[in-house]
């Protein structure tokens, strides 16, 4: 709680109240092992597996190591942050390469409390966790949004001397997949892929139909082409001149999220009649069932078209500020 407090701070947060409520979302899963170990359960925690080891409640050793790995994980997770931002202030929240390591070592440790359904015959029990994996998910790249997409001065900098990079030895890739000053949306995509590669696999080795499998699918994959739109549109807001951008960001996915999906459910209540406009939301994974082939394929052109057209408005809008934050340097 105190290091995630201390990188609030770092963050620019003053308010004492605000960094506890930032503290405790993060250890809220820790707090739920500790329940267990104490044997103050929820209900149905006790019946956790992670992996091949027996059930927590009847491993306690395994719940303890679990407790401790997280407790020193996250430690360690905010110490970064809290250092990074000590020693520059107007950097992104996590370098793009913490971020390849973060999410790869949180989804093989979520897919340890799932990897138990690979064994049920239920589709309803594999949906279940499928939903909560992708939900769980959708928030984890919103986090990754706020801590790789950098502001609008520093992209200034880096779309004005980013042709340089070619003098050391760097290409653009190279620097959008690793660079620090870069854009934010190549590194999301990338943590994408790695979503993918660790989820794909869990779903074709369960035990479901043909059918099933290639519907959790189709949901994961378009599930992560609409966060790379949200990550899309956050970037541009924040390349916009006016004050309070990290706000407006805030606004706009709180729009896309909550209120979108809120406006759905006035126009198409029953998701099952309405399943294209559905697979415009963050919960599309649930309007994939009820979809045809045509439908999704519509849907899914649709994700890539906009995603397109945001690509190319940003690489417009990097453009002009680098030119015109050149313009500004010369006639200084």
């Amino acid at each position: 709680l105190y290091t995630a407090s201390l990188a609030f701070a770092f963050l620019g947060g003053t308010q004492a109240w605000l960094a506890s409520i930032f503290g405790a979302v993060f250890l809220w899963p820790i707090s739920s092992v500790i329940l267990l170990v104490t044997h103050e359960t929820y209900v149905g925690i006790e019946n956790f597996q992670w992996f091949f080891f027996p059930k927590l409640e009847d491993a306690v050793l395994v719940a303890w190591g679990l407790l401790l790995y997280r407790c020193l994980a996250r430690s360690y997770f905010f110490w970064q942050i809290a250092n990074r931002l000590f020693r520059n202030p107007k950097a992104t929240i996590l370098s793009k390469k913490q971020s390849y390591f973060w999410v790869a070592e949180f989804q093989i440790f979520l897919l340890g409390f799932c990897w138990h359904l690979l064994n049920t015959t239920s589709k309803y029990d594999l949906k279940a966790g499928f939903y909560f994996i992708c939900g769980l998910n959708l928030m984890v790249f919103l986090l990754l949004i706020i801590c790789l997409s950098p502001h609008r001065q520093t992209l200034q900098e880096w779309s004005r001397y980013k042709h340089q990079q070619a003098k050391y030895g760097k290409s653009l890739i190279y620097d959008l997949i690793w660079g620090e000053k870069s854009p934010g949306l190549l590194a999301i995509a990338i943590n994408a892929g790695i979503v993918t590669v660790i989820w794909l696999p869990w779903i074709f080795l369960s035990k479901q139909n043909v059918g099933i499998k290639e519907e959790l699918a189709i949901a994961l994959i378009m599930t992560l082409s609409i966060v790379l739109i949200y990550g899309a549109i956050a970037q541009i807001t924040l390349l916009k001149k006016t004050k309070k951008r990290a706000i407006w960001v805030g606004i706009n996915l709180a729009f896309l999220i909550f209120l979108l999906p809120i406006a759905f459910l006035v126009v198409a209540p029953e998701i099952n009649a309405s399943p294209f406009l559905w697979l415009f939301s963050p919960i599309l994974f649930t309007a994939v069932e009820y979809a045809s082939g045509t439908t999704i394929f519509i849907a899914f052109l649709s994700h890539l078209s906009i995603l397109g057209l945001l690509s190319w408005q940003l690489t417009r809008k990097l453009k002009k500020a680098g030119e015109s934050a050149s313009k500004s340097l010369i006639s200084s």
